[in-house]
């Protein structure tokens, strides 16, 4: 699926991106578990929208600090969507009744961004095993703009990286080649 379908929030993609960008152990399989987490909230507040305790989040409690905030950057954005108000004491509040429609949304995007990390922690592993660097962030950007499943984004990456690493070996020999040529030239 176009990455520009895969979403139906771009809150969604901003904390998938920003936590790529800006977590320096950024992991998708760690990304998947934040998002699994918001996921089971949305779940449960549509499901339970009376219950006092999905009312209030408190986002240094243990389960949040661990599940979500070290896992992702700028989550409380989805949790904003579902209609939680950040608090100034780094709570969250959801003051009146849930409107469906945004839960599952967030809900279902939840579940999306987990697959999707799912799938780029398999492509990283297997680009890893060819012996490839790779980063996140050229994962990411590729399944973004290409639309293939795990096998052809592999196989498209490594002849991507491989070419690459080809012509910046060509451009440092080109560079001491003509280095070379302007020692001898000062010399001769």
């Amino acid at each position: 699926m176009p990455h520009s379908q895969k979403f139906m929030l771009l809150q969604t993609v901003q904390v998938l991106q920003s936590s790529i960008a800006k977590m320096e152990d950024f992991s998708a399989y760690k990304a998947s578990i934040g998002f699994e987490a918001i996921s089971q909230y949305a779940n449960n507040l549509f499901t339970k929208p009376w219950r006092k305790e999905y009312k209030v989040i408190k986002m240094y409690s243990g389960f949040y600090q661990h599940e979500i905030a070290a896992n992702l950057v700028g989550a409380e954005a989805l949790f904003e969507q579902m209609g939680y108000k950040t608090l100034p004491n780094k709570t969250l509040v959801l003051d009146g009744p849930i409107c469906p429609d945004r839960v599952t949304n967030v809900s279902r995007d939840a579940i999306t961004a987990t697959v999707e990390c799912q799938i780029m922690k398999k492509i990283c592993a297997q680009l890893t095993d060819m012996k490839l660097a790779v980063n996140w962030s050229d994962i990411y950007s590729f399944r973004e703009h290409n639309t293939m499943n795990v096998e052809q984004t592999v196989l498209n990456m490594a002849m991507l990286i491989q070419e690459k690493h080809h012509k910046n070996q060509q451009a440092r020999r080109k560079g001491i080649v003509e280095t070379l040529n302007y020692l001898y030239l000062q010399l001769t």
